[in-house]
């Protein structure tokens, strides 16, 4: 195919011919191997003349799809020109060779993704249409032996992600096309083992065994051996779950925290904590931090999502029996009772060295179950509020990124010639987003989708603040959205005061001022101000002084649009400008 027009319709000859350039693909063929390729050991006296005619038949018929001078004639023989993504096998073999890195680094959830696009792209078997001649069959071998490799490679990715029931699908049809093939079958018992189908993997073990003895007079092998005692003992073999998602490849700055992380997690093996308002790119530290210190932790990678911010947090024990059976323990030996969940966790966790990052926690009730007990493994934490009681634990407070490393963001995004092009609209643009990552992703991608845009344009409409919010949007992204659930986690005092509080049209302001706004006494409004600080929802600007950080200030703004009237509105702010200091007496 040459963007879509299929090569006319060729014969046999000419198909084999093909084939053997293909195979060989901008390397000379001699004319001695194109003859065996077509005809094998015994061609016909005619056979090089007959080579001459098919070269030229196939010229012509390249130049017709547009694939003129692409076969050369030479000393050395026949060469068939083809760039590297034109080959499928060729893009196959890169794609496997980015699914094995991304699975030896610890990404089991990137390399299942790479695989399955990678086997999307196949198309039929090597050369099927192709009469196997010479060495030509010797290739057809080799490229079948290269697809039950990767095959096998396939199912170990889709096995660390905990996909088992999709492994045992795929392998239980490969394992009657390839019967001979006992890491097919070791990798189908051993799946079936982990999804807690017993009886499956003992039948599947007498399957193989009755195979290997009938075809080759031998017994299956002593890793499958081994791993058949451990089906019969209902015991697990030791798992490496390597469940980080995909790292941010537009990541900018953060050099100095992630040094801190990784010294905090390698060299000290404490857990470590990193806060922030809603965001400000927890995750996305994170998942680097944990794939650069990754290696470190050979007993692999455990990661989940908490849903700390939203409506319904996750409950530890559902959590804990999530995390054993990725540490392989049988479903059925998942106790029910959470103190027992618990101390089974940290008795997996201290056979082995493994890194687990909770992202999103809710607070210490949700994440004291989830704590490793020994000093091998290491926690790193993500939330949107302070975490106290997490002994030893090493707290990274994260910020908004510095306005040059939020340009080069907005750039890694929607193109750095054009935010160079229009410097200032690009630092206007930043600013609008108070150089927050995620709404500067979101306007980042906002200007890459619209690729006629200025970057002007966007800052101007990010310039109203009644519609910035708005404008801070793109498919699953959302701004409002993300500030919402930190909104939505407070008590009905605490939204009240944050959304009056965000009408003092002032730089920052101090604590007491929140007394006369909500109409209560001092300490009691203090705390209330203390508790939004602690949310993240207001930053502290010095001593007893306070800001709003400038997208959670126009939220809720239209927060108290939506839910204060504009009398008690024009009231509170009334209360607040004509109050004194000594009221904080």
């Amino acid at each position: 195919m040459n963007n879509g027009r299929r090569l006319p319709q060729v014969g046999r000859r000419q198909r084999a011919l093909l084939a053997a350039l293909l195979v060989r693909a901008r390397q000379p063929v001699s004319l001695p191997a194109v003859v065996e390729a077509i005809w094998g050991e015994r061609p016909p006296a005619s056979a090089i003349a007959n080579v001459h005619t098919h070269v030229s038949r196939l010229r012509r018929e390249l130049a017709s799809i547009g694939l003129a001078d692409r076969l050369v004639t030479g000393s050395g023989g026949y060469r068939l020109h083809v760039e590297p993504a034109e080959l499928d096998s060729t893009l196959f073999q890169s794609s496997a060779e980015e699914a094995r890195a991304a699975l030896a680094s610890g990404d089991a959830v990137k390399a299942v993704a790479v695989w399955e696009e990678a086997w999307s792209g196949r198309r039929g078997e090597p050369l099927e249409d192709v009469p196997r001649c010479g060495w030509l069959e010797g290739e057809v071998v080799r490229l079948e032996e290269m697809a039950t490799a990767a095959r096998e490679d396939f199912a170990d990715a889709r096995l660390a992600a905990g996909q088992f029931g999709t492994v045992v699908t795929e392998l239980s049809a490969l394992v009657r096309q390839l019967p001979l093939r006992e890491g097919l079958w070791r990798r189908l018992i051993l799946a079936q083992h982990r999804a807690g189908r017993r009886a499956e993997a003992l039948e599947t073990y007498r399957a193989l065994r009755a195979v290997l003895v009938e075809a080759l007079g031998v017994e299956p092998c002593d890793e499958i051996q081994r791993l058949h005692q451990e089906v019969l003992r209902g015991t697990s073999p030791l798992v490496r779950p390597m469940q980080l998602p995909p790292g941010a490849e537009d990541f900018v700055g953060r050099a100095g925290e992630t040094t801190e992380l990784v010294r905090i997690l390698t060299e000290e093996r404490r857990p470590a904590v990193i806060v922030g308002k809603a965001g400000v790119g927890k995750t996305a530290l994170a998942v680097r931090v944990a794939h650069e210190v990754g290696p470190e932790f050979r007993g692999g990678q455990l990661y989940v999502r908490l849903g700390g911010t939203s409506p319904s947090p996750r409950d530890p024990a559902a959590v804990l029996a999530e995390l054993l059976i990725a540490l392989g323990v049988h479903p059925h030996a998942v106790p029910d009772d959470l103190d027992a969940q618990a101390a089974l966790y940290r008795s997996q966790l201290a056979a082995r060295q493994v890194l687990v990052v909770l992202d999103d926690a809710a607070g210490m009730a949700q994440v004291r179950p989830l704590l490793p007990g020994s000093e091998g493994s290491a926690v790193l934490i993500t939330s949107r509020v302070q975490l106290v009681e997490t002994a030893g634990a090493h707290a990274v407070h994260l910020d908004v990124l510095g306005p040059q490393d939020s340009v080069r963001l907005l750039a890694s995004i929607a193109g750095h010639d054009r935010t160079a092009a229009e410097p200032l609209a690009a630092a206007e643009v930043a600013r609008c987003c108070g150089n927050l990552p995620l709404a500067l992703r979101i306007a980042g991608s906002r200007l890459a989708r619209r690729s006629h845009w200025t970057v002007g344009r966007l800052a101007g409409l990010l310039a109203c603040e009644s519609t910035r919010l708005d404008e801070l949007r793109i498919d699953d992204l959302e701004a409002r959205a993300s500030l919402a659930l930190s909104y939505q986690a407070l008590p009905a005092d605490q939204q009240r005061a944050f959304r009056l509080l965000s009408l003092l049209d002032t730089p920052d302001f101090p604590g007491w001022v929140a007394a006369p706004l909500l109409e209560i006494e001092v300490p009691a409004a203090e705390e209330i101000v203390d508790s939004l600080a602690d949310a993240h929802l207001l930053e502290s600007a010095g001593p007893g002084r306070y800001r709003f950080h400038e997208l959670l200030r126009v939220f809720g703004r239209e927060r108290a649009q939506d839910q204060d009237a504009a009398g008690a509105r024009m009231g509170a702010l009334h209360r607040a400008f004509t109050a004194v200091p000594s009221s904080a007496c």
